[in-house]
């Protein structure tokens, strides 16, 4: 299984950088590989997240990204909403 560092995608996504065509090609290969990922590509950033935040034992994660509700066993609170 092959994984890639957030500094890649900040590379494909980042036009002026001197790694950006390489950093794409890099990126657009591993989305075709079927067994690159196990969680799906948009999502690669929130799994680290949440797998950081469970590893060291974070008790809640302040986000206004819904995404990490694929995450149940991680409470995640949006403070940008009011209750």
């Amino acid at each position: 299984m092959i994984a890639a560092d957030t500094n890649l995608l900040v590379y494909a996504h980042r036009e002026d950088s001197e790694f950006h065509a390489a950093a794409k090609e890099s990126l657009d290969w591993l989305r075709h590989e079927p067994s690159a990922w196990a969680v799906p590509w948009p999502r690669i950033h929130d799994a680290r997240v949440a797998a950081l935040c469970l590893h060291h034992g974070v008790s809640e994660l302040w986000s206004a990204d819904r995404d990490f509700s694929a995450f149940p066993q991680l409470k995640v609170r949006n403070q940008l909403v009011k209750k």
